[in-house]
């Protein structure tokens, strides 16, 4: 579990054979930017979702492959600023769920 609080990214990381690759929970406050940023990180092979997240989140390329759930899961339930943004060539195959 990361910190819904603060800043959280991962770069050209490989995540995989988890039950869930990512979770990230809702932060306490109003957010003024995304708190979660993947660029190029690759997770495949979860149990359940690749990213999990009620927080906005950024996605720069990379790939989410044969998870069990869904590829990527947003569920936002709070306020922010920031809107959740995913750029450039992102994979996502094989789920068990839609992406």
């Amino acid at each position: 579990m990361l910190d819904p609080g603060g800043a959280n990214a991962f770069t050209s990381s490989e995540i995989g054979y988890a039950a869930t690759g990512i979770s990230l929970s809702s932060p306490s406050l109003t957010l003024l930017a995304q708190n979660l940023t993947l660029t190029q990180t690759s997770i495949h092979h979860t149990t359940t979702d690749g990213v999990r997240s009620q927080s906005p989140l950024a996605i720069s390329g990379g790939r989410f492959t044969s998870n069990g759930g869904h590829g990527v899961n947003i569920a936002l339930v709070s306020a922010s600023l920031e809107p959740v943004s995913i750029t450039g060539n992102v994979a996502l195959t094989g789920s068990g769920l839609d992406g």
